[in-house]
């Protein structure tokens, strides 16, 4: 809860008196460590992003990041501020968590609503208006200096009257799913990410079992085991975002929850009605069979638990009383502040976990009847005779509960074929109609303004009809044209929610009714995660990561919080102030004739169709010949130039390191993740007059000719929105150019990144360096897409693609039903020397066309997707999804995602030659419900002749036609050769003839062949997560024969090998960057 606006008066009035501390130590100077911690303290901002105005030599800024719970971004309008604060915070080893960027002085560069706190340290000319617009509800301006044009000394942002919190699973306590909510809309803009980015797996139980929002914080319970594998342990855990940022608060473990290999879209149901938030409390139970707790909704801290609630199925806060069903035969109510037991009621078998209270009553379903309580004493008021009927079951699913809605004077029960209507009153029947349930998932039951509205058609189309709430006359019905989504078989496996403008459908996506219009806005590329759904709270849609193939080319991956239109178009004027040139600039000229090396690893995977071999012969035996420790998580590394480039990808920072030593030779940082290694371009510069011609040297480059000099340059991207160019030998800047259209930040997995963000890796073809900047073709105006000269910076084309239609923005219709080709989400592009692809896009930077295809390596959840989800891998192909099952809408994906997998080489990584393809990934896909190794599938090591890839496409289509895996047989795929490894593979690379792996030992052992339960699950976690290292093997090309075993004390980051001038790189886990010859010499540090 925020502080007074007086005693945050009363707070900055002493800061301003208060000295500046100057000295530079591993701990804060005590002065700005105080004068951080008062302001925390006076603003009640416990965690959530944090902005320092004036952030000078950053040791303030620095220091207000008190704790896990902060992120932190400096801003200083000079050049020479912001150098100085960056190394503090590096000598600090917050870099990430703490950030400092350069502004204008004017425009706050973040999404509206994101910032919880802002310090003005400086003169400050950002105006009253701006402040505002960046600030969350509930969020504080507070001012150090004087000189600033805003009046006023601080500056609270009201909570607005038009968001609303979602504070139970069902809405609130009358189980009535409308929120009030009035700012929530179509999804036009991305506000956060965050983690994970998938749920475990589409066969078992779900990840996400409950999430509600309270207070500007989310709260919810989520299994943080790893996504490669259903078979590891599960990692419960109730986890508190900032609702506007996601930034994460804190974690609490749950030690006992339903098991993780609990059967899919089974319950239990009640997992979702475990959680309540309100205002700053949390009440939840802490295990499966816990009593109810109260937390301290900022800091997770238990308050409180009450006593005789062991085993609660149902929370429900009504003020001052909690009521609880325990187990399924008793409901509880205590003071919610005391914990004392007000009374306690037994009452017949409950229908799943189904109770609500409104207007001081409590009413609840059993399997005969609907029933009421007062909710003071528990004394029964009446009983209505209500039999389920479980519809073509026959019986009570596992997975559903009837709904049950209380308003001030009618009570709705809707089993799995009728909605009945009763009198709060006295119980008597006021009508009933029929109804029908979604895929899985309870019925639907909805009032808004007096209208019950109900699904009448069930999982197979979208059909919604409003009925008189007192008479059950029919008063509207919305059915939107059916032939827009005839592709798939039923609805989203979990239920609609509203507001009291939109009915949220769950047909393929996330549909926008609007109940003034009944005009249907489709979004099959955002939608929730099974058996919960979407939360519309805040003026958001929260949408938790899901495990569906779906539209796969388009369905945003993570968890997501996503903003309908913004306050402000796009900045008039910002296009034109794009390139910036930097010091190095006029120093680099009449740059000529680009060199190359086949020995060098100049970009990502080693070459722009990312091919990730290379003719350079490195030794079997293998000793660390030096060592360099970047900290933090690294990149891959390029190698060029006689320097090794990675990123500290996390620490926005480049570095150069030698390649004969291991020495750091300079390093950059950036305002944002670099999230893979620059590419190097190398040039001659010639002589006056001179000729362009080059000698070979076979040793380490091509020399230039006589006279002449070699000029290398270093190109990145940014998350911050900008593409940059160094001097490789000194990391002096060349230019930088703003490829994200304006300057706007959000939160993405902890950090500010611009919400148009720039690959680390730039694609270079010939005179062309090739960038995309954005996530998604259907968020924040799409992706943009350029050429730039690499000497110059200067912009060749610009393409955006744009997958909504430009003047509506809706997702687009083609004769009345989606377009489901259309749509692309960012990723490092790579090209086959012509053609230039986006995951499966093959590039028209003519037109921005969304459905070209062509041959190529690449991952449908993006090369740098390091999780293993089961319903993906790598492939060489012109597309992922054929759409087998359903002719009339090829690629939809839940029905065909395991075919090509299973007639072209696939894997969970691969590189290539000439000659074959090798990778690591499962030897069979046993189709779209088969279930994660139920099938007998295992992973193995491969080598595949390149025809095996290049099949036509209706010669392909005819293939998985004829094939049609079953269970317990194997892929049709042509093989050199196959063999098992004793690791995962993660990092792989081809050296002339000798395959290089490197991974964690693999220590997943079945119990039983086919089963998912290990003998020793633990072990295999910590396995998998690199607590035992990792090995390093190489193996023959020719036969996939290992020709040696090295062990390592820590596993690679992912896809982090190179191969370059005879030696091997690999970049790890631990922070450490690794170079590997024959050689038997240690250096670096």
């Amino acid at each position: 809860m925020r502080k007074s606006i007086a005693l945050i008066a009363t707070v900055v009035a002493g800061f301003v008196l208060m000295p500046s501390g100057s000295a530079m130590s591993a701990d804060p100077p005590v002065p700005h460590a105080l004068e951080a911690r008062q302001f925390l303290d006076a603003t009640g901002v416990t965690g959530g992003l944090v902005v320092h105005l004036g952030c000078g030599d950053g040791e303030l800024t620095a220091a207000l990041c008190s704790s896990d719970s902060y992120l932190i971004h400096g801003l200083d309008t000079d050049a020479g501020n912001v150098a100085a604060a960056r190394q503090h915070i590096h000598s600090r080893g917050l870099y990430g968590k703490v950030s400092v960027a350069r502004f204008d002085g004017k425009r706050l560069p973040y999404a509206e609503n994101l910032v919880n706190l802002v310090v003005v340290s400086d003169m400050c000319e950002v105006t009253e208006e701006e402040m505002l617009r960046v600030l969350a509800p509930g969020g504080v301006a507070l001012f150090h200096n004087r000189q600033s044009k805003i009046e006023n000394r601080e500056l609270l942002k009201p909570w607005p009257t038009s968001i609303d919190d979602w504070t139970h699973f069902m809405y609130d306590r009358t189980g009535n799913p409308v929120s009030k909510d009035n700012v929530v809309g179509p999804p036009r803009r991305l506000q956060w990410i965050g983690e994970p980015k998938w749920d475990r797996s589409h066969e078992e139980l779900a990840s996400l079992s409950a999430m509600v929002s309270a207070g500007g914080r989310v709260f919810y319970i989520m299994d943080e085991g790893p996504r490669a594998s259903i078979r590891l342990p599960a990692k419960w855990m109730l986890v508190a975002r900032d609702a506007f940022n996601g930034v994460v608060l804190w974690k609490r473990p749950i030690e006992t929850w339903q098991p993780h290999l609990h059967a899919f879209r089974s319950g239990p149901a009640n997992l979702a009605l475990r959680l309540v938030a309100v205002k700053d409390r949390v009440y939840v139970t802490l295990g499966l069979d816990a009593a109810v707790c109260a937390l301290d909704a900022a800091t997770g801290k238990t308050l409180l638990t009450y006593a005789g609630t062991e085993g609660a199925t149902q929370i429900l806060h009504c003020g001052s009383t909690l009521v609880a069903l325990v187990g399924d035969t008793k409901i509880v109510a205590v003071e919610s502040e005391s914990g004392k037991q007000l009374w306690q009621r037994d009452i017949d078998l409950a229908a799943y976990p189904t109770v609500a209270v409104c207007g001081g009553k409590v009413v609840y379903q059993t399997l005969q009847s609907v029933n009421c309580l007062e909710l003071d004493s528990g004394k029964p008021i009446w009983q209505a005779a209500c039999p389920m009927s479980f519809g073509k079951s026959n019986k009570l699913p596992s997975w559903g509960t009837p709904a049950l809605v209380a308003t001030e004077d009618i009570a709705y029960s809707a089993d799995f074929t009728t909605l009945r209507a009763m009198s709060m009153a006295d119980g008597r029947k006021l009508w009933d109609a029929p109804t029908n349930v979604y895929f899985h998932a309870r019925p639907f039951v909805a009032v808004i303004d007096g209208i019950a509205w109900t699904n009448l058609t069930g999982d197979t189309h979208l059909s919604v009809t409003g009925h008189d709430g007192r008479t059950g006359e029919i008063r509207r019905t919305i059915e939107p044209p059916q032939d827009m989504y005839p592709s798939l078989g039923h609805a989203r496996c979990y239920l609609p929610k509203a507001t009291t403008r939109y009915i949220l459908s769950a047909r393929c996506g996330t549909e926008f009714v609007d109940l003034k219009t009944g005009e249907m806005r489709l979004h099959h590329w955002a939608r929730g995660t099974c058996q919960y759904g979407v939360m519309p709270s805040g003026g958001l849609l929260y949408a938790p990561p899901h495990s569906c193939a779906c539209e796969m080319r388009m369905k945003l991956e993570g968890f997501f919080a996503l903003a309908p239109e913004g306050q402000r178009s796009e900045v008039s004027g910002q296009r034109s102030e794009r390139l910036e040139k930097g010091p190095a600039y006029d120093q680099i000229a009449h740059r000529q004739w680009k060199i190359e090396n086949p020995h060098d690893w100049p970009t990502y995977r080693g070459n722009s169709a990312r091919s990730g071999a290379n003719e350079t012969s490195v030794p079997h035996q293998l000793n660390v010949a030096w060592q360099a420790d970047i900290g933090g998580k690294p990149s891959a590394v390029t190698v060029a130039a006689g320097k090794a480039f990675v990123a500290s990808v996390d620490a926005h920072t480049v570095h150069a390191l030698d390649t004969e030593s291991g020495s750091r030779l300079w390093s950059y940082t950036t305002g944002g993740r670099v999230d893979s290694p620059p590419t190097i371009c190398r040039f001659v510069v010639p002589p006056s007059g001179g000729s362009g011609e080059v000698d070979d040297d076979a040793k380490s480059t091509k020399q230039p000719p006589k006279g002449g000099t070699t000029s290398s340059l270093c190109l990145f991207g940014s998350a911050d929105g900008w593409v940059y160019c160094l001097r490789a030998n000194d990391g002096e800047l060349v230019w930088r150019f703003r490829a994200a259209p304006e300057e706007r930040h959000v939160v993405v997995h902890g950090q500010l990144e611009s919400a148009w963000p720039v690959h680390g890796s730039v694609l270079v073809l010939g005179d062309e360096a090739v960038v995309s900047a954005g996530r998604s073709s259907y968020l924040d105006g799409g992706i943009h897409v350029y050429r730039l000269q690499p000497a110059t910076g200067k912009m060749i084309s610009e393409t955006v693609l744009y997958s909504p239609d430009p003047k509506t923005h809706f997702q687009p219709t083609t004769n009345g039903r989606p377009e489901r080709l259309s749509g692309v989400k960012s990723d490092i592009l790579s090209s086959d020397g012509d053609a230039v692809y986006m995951r499966h896009l093959k590039l028209d930077f003519e037109r921005g066309s969304q459905t070209q295809l062509g041959l190529h390596l690449y991952c449908p959840t993006g090369f740098l997707d390091d999780t293993w989800w089961h319903r993906s891998y790598w492939l060489y192909a012109r597309e992922f999804l054929l759409g087998l099952g359903q002719p009339s809408c090829p690629g939809n994906g839940w029905n065909d995602w395991w075919n090509l997998g299973n007639v072209v080489p696939s894997g969970r990584i691969m590189v290539y030659d000439d000659q074959c393809f090798y990778g690591y990934g499962r030897n069979l896909y046993p189709g779209y419900m088969g279930g994660q190794w139920r099938a007998g599938e295992a992973y193995q090591l491969f080598a595949s002749p390149r025809n095996a890839a290049e099949i036509a496409p209706d010669e392909l289509l005819e293939l998985v036609k004829q094939m049609r895996v079953k269970k317990g047989r194997h892929t049709d795929i042509s093989y050199r050769w196959t063999a098992g490894v004793p690791m995962s593979v993660r990092a792989m690379a081809l050296a002339g003839q000798t395959l290089f792996i490197a991974g964690p030992p693999d220590a997943e052992k079945p119990e039983v062949p086919n089963r998912l339960t290990l003998v020793n699950p633990d072990e295999a976690l910590a396995a998998f997560e690199g607590q035992r290292g990792a090995i390093l093997s190489a193996v023959s090309a020719a036969d996939g024969k290992c020709l040696s075993e090295l062990k390592l004390d820590a596993m690679p980051v992912w896809d982090g090998m190179a191969v370059a001038q005879g030696r091997l790189f690999l970049s790890m886990v631990d922070g450490k960057v690794l170079c590997m010859s024959g050689k038997n010499e240690t250096k670096g540090d």
